[in-house]
């Protein structure tokens, strides 16, 4: 196999920001109006990046590759997720080189974006890491970084992945490394945890990027493109020059019967459901300011979305469209505005 090692970064800028929604969400659903409409759908219409983990979700991730092939047009970033975690949760083995014969199998490496590394996770699930496993799983990670570079057709959309709680000279390592053209790595995964206040969170972002800045500095090297996994907190891409960032927040927020309302560049969560209808949080018992807010964004969006219709959807179909909807009207008002104070989390 030939290998192809151009950077496909070089003309990618942080905005407009790739607010990536990942997850299928519903295949067809009926709008108020007639229409039918599923959320690949509307994401094409908006222009949304989409991410699929490959072993968890094949087959959504093949559809949007035969379709983004087919529609060259598509301004829709596909970034494929190693699903590392997934098969960790299991207890399942990770396959590294049945990974790699995916990525490379339907030209899936050449459409997407970029493809995340096969990282390793210290441990098994549910049982604290040693000290030795939590050592050991940054060194194995690059150990696959390394070995997966050689082996797909196009080695820098693989993004290396640093996680929270690492040490930095993992990081200063990626920084540094060279390519056998002698380009830096482009594009580097940011992680951090999910079971730890936002406060800290901002501590850890805070140092992540004194190190990444500082360390440029002294390489004479642009500053990588960075992704944030599975964290969409407003405080973290307004302060931090990210270009990307993930959620299933979108779908994972309806199914809870929520909404998502973008008031002054922010969202606002609001219940919705026909349970619980007395609930002090539910749309029917919100100020008439809020009520009229939805309103507008129900005409907005078009194709008779309505507040009944949100209230009335009892298969949860609506809901998670409306989000995607909304979602991007917050994802057009974003601008990045440097170290500054800390905002509010978007969820």
């Amino acid at each position: 196999m030939e290998q192809i090692w151009t950077n496909t970064f070089k003309n990618v800028k942080l905005t407009p920001y790739r607010l990536i929604a990942a997850g299928a969400g519903v295949s067809k659903t009926l709008l108020p109006d007639g229409t039918e409409m599923g959320a690949s759908d509307l994401k094409r219409e908006l222009g949304y990046c989409q991410l699929f983990a490959w072993n968890a979700e094949s087959k959504e991730l093949q559809a949007w590759n035969k379709y983004l092939q087919e529609h060259p047009e598509c301004k829709c970033d596909l970034v494929v997720d190693s699903g590392a975690y997934s098969a960790w949760s299991k207890g399942k083995k990770f396959d590294i080189d049945e990974y790699i014969d995916y990525l490379n199998a339907n030209k899936l490496i050449d459409t997407c974006f970029w493809a995340a590394e096969a990282d390793v996770i210290p441990g098994s699930f549910g049982v604290d890491p040693t000290e030795e496993e939590r050592l050991a799983a940054p060194e194995k990670s690059w150990e696959n970084y390394l070995y997966m570079i050689d082996r797909v057709r196009y080695p820098k959309k693989i993004v290396p992945i640093f996680h929270m709680g690492e040490d930095y000279k993992h990081l200063l390592r990626m920084l540094r490394y060279r390519f056998k053209d002698g380009d830096f790595i482009p594009y580097i995964g940011i992680s951090p945890r999910n079971d730890v206040h936002v406060g800290e969170k901002i501590k850890w972002y805070e140092e992540t990027w004194k190190v990444i800045n500082n360390e440029c500095k002294k390489l004479g090297r642009e500053k990588p493109l960075t992704h944030n996994f599975g964290c969409t907190t407003i405080s973290i891409m307004e302060q931090y020059p990210s270009c990307s960032s993930d959620s299933t927040s979108w779908v994972r927020s309806a199914s809870f019967g929520n909404i998502m309302l973008v008031v002054n560049g922010k969202i606002k969560m609001i219940y919705v459901s026909n349970r619980a209808l007395n609930s002090s949080e539910h749309i029917n018992n919100q100020s008439p300011a809020v009520k009229h807010a939805v309103e507008e964004a129900c005409k907005k969006m078009g194709h008779g979305m309505s507040i009944e219709a949100l209230v009335n959807d009892e298969k949860g179909t609506l809901r998670p469209l409306f989000n995607l909807f909304q979602l991007n009207e917050w994802k057009k008002s974003f601008v990045y505005q440097g170290n500054d104070d800390v905002k509010e989390d978007l969820w």
